[in-house]
């Protein structure tokens, strides 16, 4: 039996089967239009998917800023309290010093009352007992000593206050400057946070969008399987007619939770565990906590955040990555985000907020380089 007397033959069957439908179903034509359908499809989610990557990507570098802020704010927090502290023992010398100028100031005032009191005779009278011309000039000397002894007290005490003073007044310039720049920090924290508020609605869009065009590919691939069934079905005996079970499907394929290599099959008992920003395991991670944890339960010791971890182990190009290898993502050779290549073009990660550890297709136009360890 030829082709054509099969196609007659099926498109008598089906219209029987619809009772009297006039719309008949031509296998061979159905298979060009629903391969260039689903070749629609499979650019439309390229596309959505791409655009997924952008968002994550550009989120990625907002998280990677808000780090480096948030450790910037936490050290300045540091210098304003030992600057505070310091401030506050220059106040405390200050008052110290200006009790000891008071007190030797009271002792030189009682001494010059107890003088004009007195009248200027007891120094007089001191001097002029003398016996001779030398005890004379001894006593003199004793009492210039006297007064020049309070004058220099004073005076030390006073530089010693004016010191202090001026101590105090350059710690209090720099604590200033250290509010200024902690002012600067929140606000520029406050806009990254509004930023990546935007990116995650977009997010949320573009992963929506990706959504609907996976379906619709997936969808297509399922019509299409199920059309090439029907024309193996017309083409062969029943004897010989191929099963082809779950049909047509290129897409990135998910690879099974068996792995030849332990760091991947370590990594997987952690799919759907949530992102947490500095999230170190095992309740939550961020994507550079996921890959050191999983690391360092298979004896390998990484630094904690992406781009330092980009620079441990060796170069691997993207057209030879194998699974266990770190990928990592960002611009201008900052590495934003690391995740662990698990074979079949796909990796597994620690994405961005309100999402979980998960498998991705390795499609990000940001990919840096993978390294092997």
């Amino acid at each position: 039996m030829n082709k054509k007397v099969l196609a007659l033959a099926l498109t008598a069957a089906l219209a029987t089967s619809y009772m009297g439908s006039t719309v008949y179903a031509d296998p061979y034509s159905d298979k060009t239009s629903q391969q260039q359908k689903l070749s629609d499809d499979k650019n439309n989610y390229k596309s959505a998917q791409e655009k997924v990557d952008e968002i994550e990507a550009a989120i990625q570098a907002i998280n990677t800023q808000m780090e480096d802020i948030n450790a910037s704010i936490e050290a300045t927090n540091n210098k304003i309290t030992y600057t505070e502290g310091q401030i506050k023992i220059s106040e405390e010398g200050v008052q110290a010093a200006e009790a000891s100028i008071k007190k030797e100031e009271d002792l030189f005032n009682k001494r010059m009352r107890a003088m004009y009191m007195n009248g200027m005779d007891s120094y007089a009278e001191t001097l002029l007992s003398s016996k001779s011309v030398g005890d004379f000039i001894s006593r003199l000397e004793n009492v210039v000593k006297i007064i020049s002894y309070d004058k220099e007290v004073v005076s030390s005490l006073t530089e010693k206050k004016v010191a202090l003073q001026e101590q105090k007044n350059v710690l209090e310039q720099e604590k200033a400057q250290l509010v200024t720049l902690q002012t600067e920090n929140q606000k520029k924290m406050d806009e990254l946070s509004a930023k990546k508020s935007e990116h995650d609605e977009a997010m949320a869009v573009a992963e929506a969008n990706r959504d609907v065009f996976e379906a619709a590919m997936k969808e297509s691939e399922a019509q299409l399987a199920e059309t090439i069934r029907q024309i193996e079905s017309m083409q062969a005996p029943a004897s010989q007619r191929p099963s082809r079970g779950g049909g047509y499907d290129d897409s990135v394929v998910v690879p099974d939770s068996v792995s030849g290599n332990g760091i991947v099959s370590y990594a997987y008992k952690f799919l759907g565990t949530p992102y947490q920003w500095g999230g170190n395991g095992p309740n939550t991670f961020d994507c550079s906590g996921f890959t050191s944890y999983v690391f360092r339960a298979n004896g390998i010791g990484l630094p904690r955040t992406a781009n330092d971890q980009m620079s441990t182990g060796s170069y691997v190009p993207r057209d030879q990555l194998q699974p266990g290898d770190l990928v990592f993502f960002g611009y201008g050779g900052h590495a934003n985000h690391v995740g662990i290549y698990v074979g079949n073009n796909s990796y597994i990660h620690a994405p961005q907020d309100n999402e979980v550890v998960k498998i991705s297709p390795l499609t990000r136009r940001d990919f840096i380089q993978g390294r092997r360890h």
